[in-house]
């Protein structure tokens, strides 16, 4: 059974080891193998940390989770460029590689965007680079310029 939520200060570590394992297993015929090894789970759980202890409105995270434990997350704010029309952004959206293509990222981008919708933003922008192999996943959301 699956659970979509706001992320809480105790999920920090849950969510920096699904952000860890899956950007490296996703990433890993991407990036070179020092770069690899500097993202860490210690460095991850500071981030999400600073990131869980910031006001909601600021970067909300919404974390999916199954049987309990945390398989995914999704977190975002304000546009950071300023540059393209969108007032949102995702910043990030990790799932643990065992639980793709099951219909859960849909799940919880749906979630996550309803939250923004709440915090009032009009539109989201998402990063995605080129040959990530999960470029499926994004059609629906990004284009090509």
């Amino acid at each position: 059974m699956y659970q979509i939520r706001k992320a809480r200060l105790e999920d920090v570590e849950a969510i920096a080891e699904v952000h860890v394992n899956s950007w490296k297993a996703t990433y890993k015929d991407l990036i070179n193998e020092q770069d690899m090894s500097n993202i860490t789970i210690e460095h991850r759980i500071v981030l999400w940390e600073t990131i869980l202890k910031l006001p909601n409105h600021k970067q909300p995270v919404i974390v999916v989770e199954e049987d309990n434990e945390i398989v995914g997350f999704a977190s975002g704010g304000k546009e950071r460029t300023e540059r393209f029309g969108f007032d949102g952004e995702i910043f990030a959206i990790y799932l643990l590689p065992t639980h793709q293509g099951k219909g859960l990222g849909k799940l919880l981008l749906k979630a996550f965007a309803e939250e923004m919708k709440q915090l009032d933003y009009q539109s989201l922008l998402v990063w995605v680079l080129t040959n990530n192999p999960t470029n499926q996943f994004y059609p629906i959301w990004c284009r090509k310029n």
